[in-house]
């Protein structure tokens, strides 16, 4: 099998079977109303950013599963993260208004490789993808959970790529730069360099993690939900730099 370049980004609903059970005892299917909503905008969302349709998309029940493919997949993925929680959580703040009940829900992206897997009948087909690098957004996504005020959490390879991408800059060279300097003076030229692309990119790092079923410790990174908030010039200076390299009108994406 080929494998494909991609990224992957994985939404999963908070305490979606609590919520169920307790709409489902009123017989108010509201809920899962709102829950195809949410994926609703996710699809249609992503038919706006790559109108090629050179993605999958697919419902995991309480959330969907997004993999966008090509070279620029890694810069897609990351624009789509942040449009969709803005729409998704306003989308889950009138449900509140409505309902009195509060929905969350956290946002894993990662970048590697995938190969595809097609079954077919007479009558149906089945077309999935697996690899690495799902299974990894899926475990970033469930850090989300272990974090204060994180959304969105990405994965090292993909800050890696769009880094790369949209500013020329090799983030895992100046990193190895501030690991093995013991000038102190030039571990704090480097260390303002990361912080300037970190805050560029509407990130803080968290930490190297060990997550579950990944051999190796990864650096993960937080969206800053101040920088990243609806009303901040940082926000929608990243949309623009995003869009501009996609080609994309940002207007018919927010």
């Amino acid at each position: 099998m080929e494998k494909e370049v991609c990224s992957v980004c994985i939404l999963d609903t908070r305490s979606f079977t609590d919520n169920l059970r307790y709409f489902s005892q009123y017989n108010d299917d509201s809920f899962v109303r709102l829950i195809q909503i949410l994926c609703q905008n996710g699809l249609s969302l992503a038919s706006k950013i790559d109108n090629e349709g050179n993605f999958y998309f697919n419902s995991t029940g309480d959330g969907f599963i997004i993999i966008f493919f090509g070279g620029d997949s890694s810069v897609k993925c990351y624009l789509y993260s942040l449009i969709i929680n803005k729409i998704n959580r306003e989308e889950c703040a009138k449900f509140k208004e409505k309902k009195n009940r509060e929905i969350r829900f956290g946002i894993g992206l990662e970048f590697g490789t995938v190969e595809k897997i097609a079954m077919n009948s007479s009558v149906y087909n089945i077309v999935t993808y697996i690899g690495d690098v799902v299974n990894i957004a899926s475990r970033i996504e469930e850090e989300t959970k272990n974090h204060f005020r994180a959304d969105i959490i990405i994965g090292e390879s993909i800050n890696r790529d769009i880094v790369k991408k949209l500013y020329d800059v090799d983030y895992d060279e100046i990193v190895r730069k501030v690991k093995e300097n013991s000038d102190m003076k030039k571990v704090s030229r480097y260390l303002s360099m990361l912080n300037s692309v970190n805050h560029n990119m509407l990130l803080t790092f968290l930490s190297e993690h060990r997550l579950k079923g990944v051999e190796k410790q990864i650096s993960l990174f937080r969206v800053s939900p101040t920088l990243a908030k609806n009303n901040s010039p940082y926000f929608y200076r990243f949309i623009n730099n995003c869009s501009k390299y996609l080609k994309i009108d940002p207007d018919k994406i927010l």
